[in-house]
């Protein structure tokens, strides 16, 4: 069954990124967000702005963010995916 909402799509995708499947997973970022970006900004609980910070998140944390981000810079994709994704990271 295939997802049908930015919000399953959004969902799916974070659950493969998270998986280890980045490609898959950016993808089903990326068609929720030309689905519809708000709802599938508010499925990921991040903001609509650019208010995205890292405070109060532990040093171990911070670390794995900043290896996810290398790996996902290194795949390239899309710039909205890449960006959603990297914002998710800074949480």
């Amino acid at each position: 069954m295939s997802p049908n909402s930015a919000t399953d799509l959004a969902r799916s995708g974070e659950l493969l990124i998270l998986s280890g499947q980045l490609p898959e997973g950016l993808s089903s970022i990326e068609q929720a967000l030309k689905f519809d970006e708000s709802e599938a900004l508010d499925a990921l609980e991040l903001p609509v702005g650019d208010h995205i910070s890292a405070n109060g998140a532990s040093a171990d944390l911070l670390a794995l963010c900043h290896a996810a981000e290398e790996r996902l810079e290194a795949l390239q994709p899309s710039n909205l995916a890449r960006d959603v994704a990297l914002a998710g990271g800074a949480a």
